[in-house]
């Protein structure tokens, strides 16, 4: 979001979420401009504020608080991360719950063909 969209997002009255990442502090070459038009510009603009806007921060409570220390902003963590080896996991539990209902399919079958066959 710039300058420009945050200004015409106070008149218009859109609800906006934030989804907050790097952030110009975080990075090295962001994080000490030599200009004072763009200190002043990030410091005013990045990330934006106003009511209309809720921010996330990505995966940690340190973005959260870093958030809420530079720049007064409340932010709530939202993961964004996927964890293959919790699907793996879950895929095979998955997988051997479906295969044990299977087998237990034909071994009641089984039993009643036997059933059936024997006149029970």
């Amino acid at each position: 979001m710039d300058g420009v969209s945050v200004e015409s997002n106070k008149t218009a009255s859109i609800k906006v979420i934030a989804h907050l990442y790097d952030f110009f502090w975080e990075r090295f070459h962001y994080s000490s401009p030599t200009s004072h038009t763009i200190k002043d510009l990030l410091a005013t603009h990045f990330p934006p504020q106003n009511n209309q806007i809720r921010h996330t921060a990505i995966n940690s409570s340190i973005v959260q608080d870093e958030l809420k220390k530079r720049k007064e902003i409340k932010a709530v963590v939202v993961t964004n991360i996927f964890y293959f080896e919790e699907l793996e996991t879950q895929s095979m539990l998955l997988f051997t719950s479906c295969l044990i209902y299977q087998i237990e399919s034909i071994r009641n079958r089984e039993l009643k063909i036997k059933n059936y066959k024997r006149g029970v």
